[in-house]
């Protein structure tokens, strides 16, 4: 990285005997719906404990396990190649104190308990096999709160320590291959008052607790979105017929896979903007979402797949932008007319409805509302694996 990113205590205050050593590391696994990523991440402590972080190392490999529902051994072997990575990274004497974790989210909470518990045993022998500090817990399915909790969590560290004080903090939007997550601090004591069951909960930091508002909303992921879409419902892995849809590209015919399960994909007639966005509206008003009234007042962050899509539709570069979900649906329309069957990405119609009719439908964002759309903070991922290494590693 170009520079330290100085950070404040996140959950409790360190005791002294944890700020005896000068670097600390930590290896967390994301294991998504579509590929297993590694981040491994140094840190230091500074004499009152805060921590900066120094580095981050990245790669990853696709598919993501949940493809491996059959062949668990297969799944986790396409883990050592990162694993030899981590190893590089990080020095031989530090190799045992080092805590490695593997947080699997909604591709395997998705999949039978059978064919995940599988899955996540195959890891974990391959982790024992490996000189890291193993604990009993280190391999798991993340619920979604926590999933929505340490995105929370990432993206405030990393815009320069404001997990120090809970007023100036922002909220997130998290769009993954199965769910879609929502976390801010409430301003208003009747939002959490009248929050749902489960909504609300309490998170510590330096200064004191908060309710975070946090949800997480299994199904609406981008790839779990595709197959409703496209009419089938979640766990259906009927593939006797195709699935057709006005959202494709005219002529389009072609295989699509989700979850191990290889799907025909076929235009239903030519590519119809309208059509598609009655079809997407469908999916959304299923969830019956509700975001509290107040979130159109927060300063809100959107990452994941929401700049996935935005990226390839060319309305943010490579360092995010700031968006609407109007400027969504106004590159959708263009991107609906004049889209080809042979295109990179044949979904970004979809996509991108699916995406606006999300903020405005799902969480009730204004027109007005400006999203920061991004990928990263100082060239550190924006995703929730930094947050649950801090809790990780005893922050």
């Amino acid at each position: 990285m170009d520079s330290i990113l100085v950070a404040v205590l996140i959950i409790s205050a360190i005791s002294a005997s944890t700020c005896l050593e000068q670097h600390e590391y930590g290896i967390m696994f994301d294991a998504g719906s579509t590929g297993s990523r590694i981040h491994v991440f140094t840190f230091s402590r500074d004499k009152d404990g805060s921590l900066t972080l120094n580095h981050e190392l990245y790669k990853h490999v696709s598919p993501g396990l949940s493809s491996y529902a059959n062949d668990p051994k297969k799944g986790a072997d396409s883990l050592r190649s990162m694993l030899e990575d981590a190893k590089a990274v990080i020095p031989k004497d530090r190799w045992a104190s080092t805590p490695i974790a593997l947080k699997a989210t909604a591709g395997l909470r998705l999949l039978p308990k059978a064919k995940s518990e599988g899955l996540l045993k195959a890891v974990f022998h391959l982790f024992k096999s490996y000189p890291f500090k193993v604990e009993p817990d280190t391999v798991d399915i993340m619920d979604g709160t926590h999933e929505g909790i340490y995105a929370w969590m990432t993206i405030n560290f990393l815009l320069k320590g404001k997990l120090n004080n809970a007023k100036n903090t922002v909220g997130t939007l998290d769009l993954g291959g199965a769910s879609t997550q929502i976390a801010f601090d409430p301003s208003r004591v009747s939002t959490i008052r009248h929050a749902p069951k489960g909504y609300a909960v309490p998170v510590k930091l330096k200064d004191g607790s908060i309710k975070l508002y946090v949800h997480s909303y299994l199904g609406l992921g981008l790839e779990a979105a595709h197959l409703q879409i496209l009419g089938r419902k979640l766990g259906n892995r009927d593939n006797s017929s195709p699935l057709y849809s006005p959202c494709m590209p005219t002529g389009y015919d072609a295989n699509w896979t989700y979850q191990g399960v290889v799907f025909r994909v076929k235009a239903k007639g030519k590519t119809d903007f309208k059509k598609c966005m009655k079809a997407v509206e469908r999916v959304i008003t299923e969830y019956h979402i509700g975001a509290p009234k107040e979130l159109k007042n927060k300063k809100m962050y959107a990452f994941s797949a929401f700049y996935w899509v935005a990226l390839d539709a060319g309305i943010v570069g490579k360092n995010g932008g700031i968006l609407t979900w109007a400027d969504y649906l106004h590159s959708a329309k263009k991107v609906c007319r004049t889209i080809k069957k042979d295109a990179k990405w044949p979904f970004v119609c979809m996509d991108l409805i699916y995406a606006a009719l999300l903020f405005r439908d799902g969480y009730h964002l204004s027109r007005h509302n400006k999203i920061h759309v991004l990928n990263s903070v100082h060239d550190v991922d924006a995703g929730w694996t930094l947050g649950a290494t801090f809790s990780m590693i005893g922050v």
